[in-house]
């Protein structure tokens, strides 16, 4: 046993107990080699459940598919869970492409919450490292209404 393995089967217990709130951060400590007194040499903080990060819900309705991580207009790909770090304004014309929109920042949050009511697409901004968090490509499920992008395994 690792202390990955045994981090990912504290989490998973503390889940199914619903010990805490799905979404909740969980800090757990461990020590390497395992069992040994004054051993402590990690720290790990996480989410309950298969929670990718939080932000702040701006349009609260829910979307489940593959995530774009937002280089050009040109490349925005249709039906997507579009990941930004700020919305501009020349930047408009790609979101009636997209599933849903998450922004790491704060810019363009007027805009795009009227760009999601519209729509009726969520939205979630103030997610901060969602650049870095998320993947290209991976599966994940927008709940607006928590602000919260959970992961989506098989």
């Amino acid at each position: 046993t690792n202390l990955g393995d045994l981090f990912s089967h504290t989490m998973k217990l503390i889940e199914e107990k619903h010990l805490l709130p799905v979404g909740s951060f969980a800090v757990m400590l461990g020590g390497s080699p395992i069992g040994i007194s004054g051993s402590t040499n990690v720290l790990r903080i996480g989410f309950v459940g298969n929670v990718a990060l939080r932000g702040k819900p701006v349009v609260k309705v829910e979307a489940q598919g593959q995530v774009h991580l937002f280089k050009t207009r040109a490349a925005a790909p249709e039906g997507r869970v579009l990941v930004m770090r700020y919305l501009l304004e020349e930047d408009l014309g790609i979101l009636p492409k997209c599933k849903a929109l998450i922004l790491q920042g704060v810019q363009g949050e007027r805009m795009a919450r009227i760009v999601g009511e519209t729509l009726k697409i969520p939205v979630i901004t103030r997610a901060e490292g969602c650049t870095s968090v998320l993947n290209e490509n991976e599966q994940v499920r927008v709940d607006g209404s928590a602000g919260i992008v959970y992961r989506v395994t098989d």
